[in-house]
């Protein structure tokens, strides 16, 4: 069996507690906000080439173009191979820096976000990417725009990057269409490009125009792709048209399209149609304008998909559109429902604890309903030792003391049972010590 030793400091203010790495089989190394001194710094580059360190984690550090530099420098020869560097004033300056290393590293993993680094900094990473070992590079947040979009597209058929995000950043439609053009030539498995900041207007975003949609729709077709995210882009009519074309003719399996007001009953419609000859296993839809109807129409496709994952949380459903979701559960594949912050209420709940029994659901997230109430929770109770359910959240839920005493004699009887979350319940310290003491003991993991 493999182990994986961890030395984690985080949160700690400047020269309260010196790195340490003189542990020779310590392989993670987690210093993640901890205002580090360039003394610290050095101390890390000294003793990186010779630790054990494949993870480190420098994230939300106020990194100096010096600090950059020098641990740039330490990374050659060293055996990290997941460098985590989010919110730490990288800037085109750094990511330079980090580029001229790159190739001399044993880097597969590069996390960048929200470092403001431009298309001068991302010119060089992707001129560096075809020599280096990287397969997975997030770029999430940041300042590039077209020049820098190129110059990574361009290298990623010379690359190994299976995973990309650009989500975030100001591609525009012909940032897009350059994306679309190289998708067929390259290896890439995923691929965010959520929140796409089109004309420079990063709260009113504009529709992609059908052209755009079009090359794209060949280019996702045609490509490698598994996991494909476009939340936040408000696609519209047409842009989900587009997609439903896309899920119906290639190899993705997990789609997620969230946080889009465009998103209503006719376009999800769209997404239920093609799910019988989709290769779709994954789909995520939370937080869109989904009513009855739409709910509807994607519960009467389960039966004939193959999806496994289904998040239709925060939506605008009713207790009709639960309710029908619920009937239909016995004939699905789904292992994981999310139905957090769906304004459920005690009927729909006894609806659903109704039918459990008869899926092979695993995961159940029903965070931030706050209507369930004693009888719904009572309902869920008696229904959950007959399930198949290892992991269930029910934090945020209002859930009283007699509901919990219930709902935890319950959980006592769950053979699956592994975790379980009550955060944000209005319980006491005592009570949640309380719970904990005799959940543990069976051996079934709690958060609050």
């Amino acid at each position: 069996m493999f182990f994986l030793l961890m030395f984690v400091c985080t949160g700690l203010f400047a020269g309260e507690i010196e790195p340490n790495l003189d542990t020779p089989k310590a392989e993670v190394l987690d210093l993640y906000d901890n205002h580090l001194t360039m003394q610290q710094i050095i101390k890390i580059a000294n003793n990186l080439k010779d630790s054990e360190i494949r993870v480190l984690n420098l994230g939300h550090n106020e990194l100096t173009k010096a600090q950059i530099k020098i641990l740039a420098k330490a990374l050659i020869g060293s055996k990290v191979e997941e460098l985590d560097l989010y919110s730490s004033s990288i800037r085109d300056e750094g990511a330079k820096h980090l580029a001229e290393v790159l190739p001399k590293t044993n880097i597969t993993t590069l996390n960048l976000d929200s470092n403001a680094i431009k298309d001068d900094g991302i010119i060089a990473l992707a001129n560096a990417l075809p020599q280096s070992k990287v397969s997975h590079l997030s770029l999430s947040s940041n300042c590039f725009e077209y020049n820098g979009l190129k110059a990574l597209v361009e290298a990623l058929p010379k690359s190994s990057l299976r995973q990309l995000d650009i989500s975030f950043n100001r591609l525009g439609d012909e940032g897009v269409l350059l994306i679309a053009q190289a998708l067929p030539n390259s290896s890439l498995i995923e691929l965010d490009i959520s929140y796409d900041a089109r004309a420079n207007v990063w709260d009113k975003n504009l529709p992609y125009t059908f052209e755009t949609l079009i090359l794209l729709k060949e280019g996702l077709i045609a490509s490698k792709l598994k996991r494909y995210t476009c939340s936040s882009n408000q696609l519209g009519y047409n842009g989900v048209l587009a997609i439903a074309e896309v899920i119906q003719h290639s190899q993705i399996e997990k789609l997620s399209l969230t946080n889009d007001w465009t998103i209503q009953d006719r376009e999800v419609s769209l997404i239920a149609d093609a799910l019988s000859t989709s290769k779709l296993k994954e789909l995520r839809l939370y937080s869109n304008r989904i009513g009855d109807e739409g709910m509807v129409a994607i519960a009467k496709a389960l039966s004939f998909s193959q999806l496994e994952v289904l998040d239709l949380s925060h939506n605008r459903t009713t207790c009709e559109g639960i309710v029908f979701l619920a009937g239909m559960l016995p004939e699905s594949h789904l292992l994981e429902l999310a139905l957090s912050t769906s304004d459920l209420k005690t009927a729909e709940v006894m609806e659903l604890a109704k039918y459990l029994p008869r899926t092979n659901v695993q995961r159940l997230n029903l965070f931030g309903n706050r209507r369930l109430e004693d009888e719904g929770i009572l309902a869920l109770g008696e229904a959950l030792p007959f399930t198949v359910i290892e992991s269930l959240d029910l934090g945020d839920s209002a859930i009283t003391a007699l509901g919990t005493k219930t709902l935890v004699e319950s959980l006592l009887k769950c053979k699956h049972l592994k975790e379980v979350s009550l955060g944000y319940n209005p319980l006491s310290e005592i009570e949640k010590e309380e719970i904990i003491k005799i959940l543990q003991e069976h051996q079934i993991q709690v958060n609050f």
